[in-house]
C-alpha cells in the first residue's frame, strides 16, 4: 500500500510558523481496537515522503496509521506505544518565536483492514493539531531587544489522542513562556 502524504492546501493561517521547518515524517502503525499497540515505526525525510510512502502490511490485519510531520530537531513531542502524542515544553519556554517555530507539526490518520484486494494509493492530508493564541501591543511597535513578554498558561494540554482528537492529560503545573523577539506581522 502506498500513502501519499500532503500538507492541506495553502497554509494561510495566522500561525507564526510555516511548513518550511518540516523536514521529517514519522509513520506509526498500531493494531487493536480500544487499546492500541504499536506494531512498527517508519521514518523518512519529508522531501522523499511527498513522493509517497510504500508500506508492506500483513493480510488479514487491521491497522490505524498515524502520520506525524515535524522538524527533525524538535525535542518537544513523543509518540507513545498506545498512540498518544505527548509534549514537553521545557526546552521551548525561553527563546521566543524563533525557537518555537521548531515546534510546528502536522498530523494525519488513516485506518485500513488489509484484505486480498487492498493495494494502490491512498491520500493522507496532514493538518496542525494545535491552537494558537496571538498577543499584541498596538500602542508601541516591538523593537528587538527592548520588549519582553511573559505568558503563563494554566492547565495546558500535554497529551492528546490523534485518533479521537481528545486531550488525555493536562499539566498540573503552570507553564510560562518568555519572548524577547517578535514576529514582523502587523
Amino acid at each position: 500500500m502506498t500513502f501519499q502524504p500532503e500538507l492541506v492546501g495553502e497554509l494561510n493561517t495566522r500561525a507564526f510558523g510555516d511548513e518550511l521547518s518540516i523536514d521529517h515524517l514519522k509513520v506509526f502503525a498500531y493494531e487493536g481496537q480500544d487499546t492500541l499497540s504499536k506494531a512498527f515505526t517508519y521514518i523518512v525525510d519529508w522531501s522523499t515522503a511527498q513522493n509517497g510512502i510504500t508500506l508492506t502490511l500483513i493480510k488479514g490485519r487491521s491497522y490505524k496509521l498515524l502520520f506525524w510531520a515535524e522538524c527533525k530537531d524538535n525535542k518537544a513531542y513523543q509518540i507513545t506505544n498506545n498512540g498518544n502524542i505527548t509534549v514537553d515544553y521545557t526546552e521551548y519556554t525561553l527563546g521566543g518565536f524563533t525557537k518555537m517555530k521548531k515546534m510546528d507539526a502536522f498530523y494525519g490518520i488513516s485506518s485500513i483492514i488489509v484484505g486480498p484486494h487492498v493495494s494502490g494509493v491512498r491520500n493522507v492530508s496532514l493538518t496542525r493539531p494545535f491552537g494558537q493564541l496571538n498577543f499584541m501591543d498596538n500602542a508601541v511597535p516591538p523593537v528587538v531587544g527592548t520588549h519582553k513578554a511573559m505568558v503563563t498558561f494554566h492547565d495546558i494540554p500535554v497529551q492528546f489522542n490523534p485518533f479521537t482528537g481528545k486531550v488525555t492529560e493536562r499539566s498540573s503545573n503552570d507553564i510560562t513562556f518568555g519572548f524577547a523577539d517578535f514576529t514582523t506581522e502587523t
